[in-house]
């Protein structure tokens, strides 16, 4: 099991109520969650321990059920979605500190085609919410395919 690293870019722009806008760098982790424990043998990473860069399981919805495998199985099988290997993309806590306002659950069939993606929004208020994106008919995800969710939460 590897540790990704990966780097990206977080912008966000509002008008209303006072406009307000944020353009970050920032890095993401991406990690299987059948092997969360896995980041340990890393140098400054830690599952559910504070370190340098740490994950904690209780920060995630998703993650709080027994295992984390059990929550996203059962999230799946309410949608019929196959789910063989699901990856976590998040941004760890550094130091202790926490900016992590989107984290994405990658889910991937026998076959190894990703067929859905789960994302865990999470606001200034410390609330979460999770849309579950997916093909009707369970068909592979594709570079160019867009998918849609309504939106339901506020997040700042």
């Amino acid at each position: 099991m590897t540790l990704d690293i990966l780097e990206a870019k977080i912008f966000h722009h509002r008008l209303m109520p006072r406009k307000h806008s944020l353009n970050h760098d920032i890095f993401y982790t991406l990690i299987d969650i059948d092997n969360l424990e896995s980041i340990n043998q890393y140098w400054g990473f830690s599952y559910n321990q504070s370190n340098l860069w740490s994950i904690k399981r209780d920060e995630y919805f998703v993650l709080s059920g027994d295992t984390p495998r059990a929550m996203l199985d059962s999230i799946c099988q309410e949608k019929n979605i196959p789910a063989n290997k699901i990856y976590l993309m998040t941004v760890p806590r550094f130091l202790g500190h926490s900016f992590n306002p989107v984290s994405f659950f990658f889910i991937y069939d026998a076959n190894n085609y990703l067929v859905a993606v789960l994302s865990e929004v999470h606001n200034t208020f410390k609330e979460k919410h999770c849309y579950l994106s997916y093909h009707d008919n369970h068909k592979p995800i594709e570079a160019h395919d867009i998918l849609r969710c309504e939106k339901v939460f506020h997040v700042s």
